[in-house]
């Protein structure tokens, strides 16, 4: 309350700093480990990224036809599972992702340590409510034909991990190295 508001013809609510980090590097980050997510499920199953060269108009629905791949031949009831829970993996990666991005964004320049991680209850109620939903919308059966949504089995969960690391790790270097260094590039254009 001690702080004037902000002028709007000088400050921005968004800047290019916050673009950058929210499209190219968080953005990229979270999207890798949700593709990792995506094939690891299609990986299990025996299917290769070579494999899926021109399949989009051919498999992947209950009516498509048998599909003979690496020795084992897949219904077209398999192959849409294998797709609905590749997918579900790839949604509930994102949505981990953002759960864990959440507490790397609570301040710009002080570390997430430092500053606590459970001091801001609406923000530790809508994560939880976040994770519920999307642990209903996945693993509930009824809500399956409706979603098109399938239950993701344990190890599908783990690309989020690498998720959680990478950006603990990248903010919390940006965020120590920009006050160590307040007229760098880093400061500039990495702390929005």
């Amino acid at each position: 309350m001690y702080r004037p508001p902000r002028n709007a013809k000088r400050d921005r609510m968004v800047s290019w700093q916050l673009i950058l980090y929210a499209y190219v590097i968080a953005g990229l980050i979270e999207t890798t480990f949700c593709f990792l997510a995506f094939w690891t499920v299609l990986w299990r199953e025996g299917i290769g990224l070579g494999d899926l060269a021109d399949t989009v108009d051919e498999r992947w629905s209950g009516s498509s036809d048998a599909w003979t791949i690496g020795g084992r031949t897949l219904t077209g009831v398999q192959q849409e599972d294998i797709l609905r829970e590749a997918q579900s993996a790839y949604f509930l990666t994102i949505v981990m992702s953002q759960f864990w991005h959440i507490w790397n964004c609570k301040t710009r320049r002080m570390s997430v340590w430092k500053h606590g991680l459970f001091n801001n209850f609406a923000m530790n109620l809508g994560t939880i409510i976040s994770i519920c939903f999307a642990v209903i919308m996945v693993y509930a059966p009824f809500l399956h034909p409706v979603l098109l949504s399938h239950s993701v089995r344990g190890w599908a969960w783990l690309p989020q991990f690498g998720s959680l690391l990478f950006l603990t790790g990248y903010n919390t270097w940006r965020k120590w190295y920009a006050n160590r260094h307040r007229d760098s590039f880093v400061a500039r254009w990495l702390i929005w």
